[in-house]
């Protein structure tokens, strides 16, 4: 990508025009034209930097006289503690509904015990138990962060392997 200043604002090109009309005549074949040629003309390479969007910001597009480049600044958003909580709330918002659901299929074994008097299967006991105890688990890792940018890194395992927890 180009750019080029045109009455005093920077317009970008993705294509170069084929001709251009310049202070020093019409140049043919201008999208094939040599660097030194372009740069004669006022077109200069577009440095766009990488950035994370969720904890960065990208400036306005600015001409760099000293590179002879056309690029942006990055700098850090700021985060609040409230940021944070929003953040930590919807992890463990997450982690809920995820649990709910993995406890679905055998709700209707707990409503049968609590009404009629059903016992369920010590396995399916101890099935809801390991649900439970990996929803409480991964709560508690949610609420020990205490950074924005590692909230918004985290991911959320249930029931990590040996090797994933490393």
């Amino acid at each position: 990508m180009k750019g080029r200043i045109e009455n005093g604002n920077i317009k970008l090109y993705k294509t170069l025009p084929e001709v251009h009309r310049g202070a020093q005549g019409v140049v043919l074949s201008f999208r094939k034209a040599s660097k030194d040629v372009l740069e004669a003309n006022g077109y200069f390479d577009v440095i766009k930097p990488s950035f994370d969007a969720r904890t960065q910001e990208k400036s306005g597009i600015y001409w760099n006289e000293e590179d002879k480049v056309f690029t942006y600044d990055v700098t850090d958003k700021v985060f609040t503690d409230e940021d944070l909580l929003n953040v930590k709330l919807t992890l463990k918002s997450e982690v809920r509904r995820k649990c709910g659901e993995m406890l679905k299929d055998s709700d209707w074994k707990v409503i049968r015990q609590v009404e009629r008097g059903v016992d369920m299967s010590d396995s399916d006991k101890q099935e809801r138990l390991n649900i439970l105890e990996e929803c409480d688990r991964l709560e508690t890792e949610i609420e020990a962060i205490d950074n924005y940018i590692d909230a918004l890194n985290y991911k959320v395992q249930y029931f990590p392997t040996e090797e994933e927890e490393i």
